[in-house]
């Protein structure tokens, strides 16, 4: 158990085992592996030394882990290494934490969960299917065929726990279960103008989390597609576009759809070829020409990054129904840091004192912290 979390620990701040033993200071990489395998224990000096040095209180990291992932799909590139992705699994473990914790805490009080009526019952195997479906989610989700202004604010109020963490610029989301019932949905932070790109991740990996491929179809073209049609339903591209088209304006046409719908220049090209608007020579032609003025990596229009917001707003209402304290609800906002009192040495603190003295150890009162921001964020 404590070998886990020292280890998840580690992966989520992206120390090797060489970083965290030079941060620890006194121990070998060596020693830490021994300790992430469970083959030796440290003594108490070095373990608070470890909390230290991951910023993580030491009861955190003799607890067991409290989550887990289950039907996991990554959306990355193939050069991607496995320690990455494991670095990135371990990081969203522990931005889950939390989250989770709080969802298991508001579960008596009615807090809407996700509704999982939503996923489709049948498996895909076509790409008609998933224009069908998208259609129908839209419908339930009451959003017509107009843009849809937040898309992770919709797929929040969904249920669907949805996290930004930084990664590798090769990984660009995930999707998941946690815990065996909550979906999550895991987005790199872009840049601020890489709003529609951020947009179509997210809505790719919903369509990781609903639905189901058949044999004969490619997974990936069948997010892509789903993003799409959740982007830019067809009866609104029709009415925009027209049912045939010779080309596309890049000049006016384009950014001005882009800018409406948060979809990005390409996408909108490869939406209209996915509805025969027009055809591949046609598309291979705009993307030439997109590539000759810069686009392919960044085009005009500024779309700016959506940001999650359930976690706090769940926060939020926990504080005001008297569910958790104003401190708890700081401490789940990370806005909270231990006062040093007075110096003290690691010898000096006593073994069952010892996650008293941890960085965000347990706290029972204002008298124990430091605020950053006001009680009421």
């Amino acid at each position: 158990m404590l070998g886990e979390r020292i280890k998840q620990a580690r992966l989520a701040s992206g120390l090797t085992l060489r970083a965290l033993a030079e941060k620890v200071g006194g121990v070998t990489a060596s020693a830490i592996s021994k300790y992430e395998q469970g083959h030796d224990r440290p003594r108490q000096s070095v373990l608070l030394s470890i909390a230290r040095a991951l910023n993580i209180p030491v009861d955190r990291l003799l607890s067991p882990p409290t989550v887990y992932l289950t039907v996991v799909e990554f959306r990355k590139r193939k050069s991607l290494p496995e320690s990455k992705s494991e670095q990135i699994q371990a990081k969203v473990r522990a931005e889950l934490e939390n989250y989770i914790d709080l969802s298991e805490l508001l579960a008596s009080y009615g807090f809407d969960e996700y509704d999982s009526s939503v996923a489709s019952m049948e498996t895909i195997s076509d790409l008609e299917q998933v224009e069908r479906y998208a259609e129908e989610l839209r419908g339930k989700w009451n959003l017509g065929t107009d843009p849809i202004r937040n898309v992770i604010q919709t797929v929040e109020a969904a249920g669907v726990k949805v996290i930004t963490i930084d990664a590798d610029h090769r990984f660009d989301e995930l999707a998941c279960i946690a815990n065996g019932k909550y979906p999550v949905l895991v987005a790199k932070n872009l840049e601020p103008r890489k709003g529609d790109r951020q947009r179509f991740n997210v809505m790719h990996g919903l369509g990781h989390l609903l639905l189901c491929p058949g044999n004969d179809i490619d997974r990936e073209k069948m997010c892509h597609r789903f993003a799409g049609a959740m982007l830019a339903p067809r009866t609104a591209v029709f009415k925009k576009l027209g049912i045939k088209r010779k080309d596309l304006d890049l000049d006016y046409e384009l950014p001005k759809l882009k800018e409406e719908f948060g979809m990005s220049i390409q996408a909108w090209i490869n939406r209209a070829c996915d509805l025969r608007i027009i055809d591949e020579s046609t598309r291979v032609g705009l993307y030439w020409r997109i590539g000759r003025r810069g686009w392919k990596v960044n085009e005009p229009v500024y779309i700016p990054i959506e940001i999650p917001s359930r976690f706090r707003l769940m926060v939020s209402r926990a504080r005001a129904e008297g569910v958790i304290s104003p401190v708890k609800a700081s401490a789940y906002l990370g806005l909270l840091h231990r006062k040093l009192r007075t110096p003290l040495k690691e010898s000096d603190v006593p073994a069952y004192a010892a996650s008293d003295y941890s960085p965000e150890g347990a706290l029972n009162s204002w008298g124990d912290v430091i605020s950053e921001g006001s009680a009421n964020a």
